[in-house]
């Protein structure tokens, strides 16, 4: 559902941040080689996505708690499943959630949750 005031969870601004963020790291570190997907990189891969989705977020000054969800997985056959859920109230909390499964090396699926901030 898109957001129509300021105040709502806007679905296409959340999946816009993760789309750029996950450009930046499947495409353009792509010339790093398969060696930057394996290991201990994993690890930084997947906090280094989660923590520049959450600034591109922060930036639109929105009154809303995120969490974000990162699952990699490197490419070997094994599939790859998640699921998501949020009981929340329609239009002003949402989630979106994104898999990219076309890497050559790695299967991501994102999750972020946005729940609104009520002021008293």
């Amino acid at each position: 559902k898109q957001g129509n005031d300021q105040a709502d969870f806007e679905e296409d601004l959340v999946r816009k941040c993760i789309e750029d963020v996950l450009y930046v790291y499947l495409d353009e570190k792509l010339s790093s080689g398969i060696s930057y997907y394996l290991g201990d990189n994993i690890d930084n891969l997947a906090q280094g996505i989660s923590n520049d989705i959450m600034k591109e977020l922060l930036k639109s000054k929105k009154l809303f708690k995120y969490s974000i969800t990162c699952f990699i997985q490197q490419k070997n056959g094994a599939a790859a499943n998640f699921g998501c859920s949020i009981f929340a109230e329609d239009g002003s909390d949402g989630v979106v959630s994104v898999a990219v499964d076309n890497h050559p090396y790695v299967d991501v699926i994102l999750s972020v949750t946005g729940v609104k901030i009520t002021q008293k």
